[in-house]
């Protein structure tokens, strides 16, 4: 699986549910999270019961740490995704999110941080 492929399969859906987590932190409402993050009303439920999103817990934590300290409340939620998936990329910890849920070799992973 490819970096990008990774990254909208695997890490996407958790990252839309650190998102809610962080929103609701911030006492946005449900209604208002949807309209942000361009999703149904009912998704952000999901996210909220956890029935969406979920992942191993050191992904989630490091999605969550991630989304805290990246998200820019000035910036569309898209915007907001690519630039935590570029954190995620040269950071490393795209790489070791890929390493948790499938085996890659050392070299993909040098390849995708160089880019």
């Amino acid at each position: 699986m490819i970096p990008c492929e990774f990254m909208v399969t695997e890490l996407l859906p958790t990252i839309r549910k650190e998102t809610v987590a962080y929103l609701l932190s911030m006492k946005y409402t449900q209604r208002q999270i949807a309209k942000i993050m361009n999703v149904s009303e009912a998704a952000v439920s999901q996210y909220v019961k956890k029935k969406r999103g979920l992942h191993k817990k050191e992904l989630e934590r490091i999605i969550s740490e991630t989304v805290r300290k990246n998200y820019d409340l000035s910036r569309s939620f898209s915007e907001n995704v690519c630039e935590i998936c570029l954190y995620l990329r040269k950071s490393g910890y795209l790489c070791k999110s890929h390493k948790l849920v499938q085996h890659v070799s050392d070299d993909c992973c040098k390849r995708c941080i160089a880019r």
